[in-house]
């Protein structure tokens, strides 16, 4: 019977606790930017909200020119 030297174990080992760090820095990255792609959709959908709340109360050809403007100023996400 083969059997695993203590080396090859070692080996292995620090092979596994490295892939594991990487691992936990990749699903760190990932958070960080699904959260601040939240944020941005966010403050987004305020920003439209607001500028639709407000286009109510204008006269209906300000209101399309506010709303186009707010269109060309925003980013595309």
């Amino acid at each position: 019977m083969n059997y695993i030297k203590q080396e090859d174990l070692h080996f292995i080992g620090t092979k596994i606790l490295q892939r594991k760090e990487e691992l936990a820095e990749n699903k760190r990255q990932d958070l960080a930017e699904a959260h601040n792609i939240h944020v941005e959709l966010t403050n987004f959908r305020i920003d439209l909200l607001t500028t639709y709340a407000d286009s109510i109360l204008m006269e209906k050809g300000i209101a399309i020119d506010n709303i186009k403007q707010w269109g060309k100023i925003r980013p595309i996400y």
